[in-house]
């Protein structure tokens, strides 16, 4: 060790440099830099796996978790899809009041849009196909719109029937 005023070297226990007088001051022990917390590979890919594992049993038992009842389906997001609106396009509302195209209707009512619609979200979750669907609604419901009469389609002069 050295005196810090004139660099006489000193024992760790002289109070005071016998060169030049100056006090000692003793330095603090260099500390150890910090360990880092050690994380093996092998552990840091098992709580990966974990995660993984955890996340697809949870998805799983979220979106197949049995029979969904019609107010799951209500306040699901599914019911305004595409596929359901789709099928919608085809009705009118069969609740009697309101007279709107079942697609874009929102009424509560009995046998309304919302009830409709999420019959329909249902069905589709049970993989039934769209003909099938449309003929369930209107024979639970009714409601569909009647396509337009072959006389009224408009002809073009010339145009050869199809």
């Amino acid at each position: 060790m050295k005196c810090q005023n004139c660099q006489q070297t000193v024992t760790r226990k002289t109070k005071f440099c016998p060169n030049c007088g100056a006090t000692i001051v003793l330095r603090a022990a260099q500390k150890s830099p910090p360990q880092k917390a050690r994380w093996s590979i092998p552990y840091a890919l098992g709580l990966v796996a974990l995660g993984i594992v955890v996340g697809y049993v949870v998805f799983k038992h979220s979106t197949h978790s049995g029979e969904n009842s019609a107010s799951d389906i209500q306040n699901n997001p599914a019911t305004q899809s595409a596929a359901v609106l789709d099928i919608a396009r085809e009705f009118m509302c069969p609740c009697g009041t309101c007279n709107d195209a079942l697609d874009e209707c929102t009424c509560d009512d009995k046998n309304g849009a919302v009830e409709v619609k999420s019959f329909i979200a249902q069905k589709l979750l049970e993989g039934h196909k769209k003909p099938h669907i449309v003929e369930m609604v209107q024979t639970q419901y009714g409601g569909l719109k009647t396509p337009p009469s072959p006389s009224l389609k408009f002809k073009f002069p010339g145009a050869e029937e199809r």
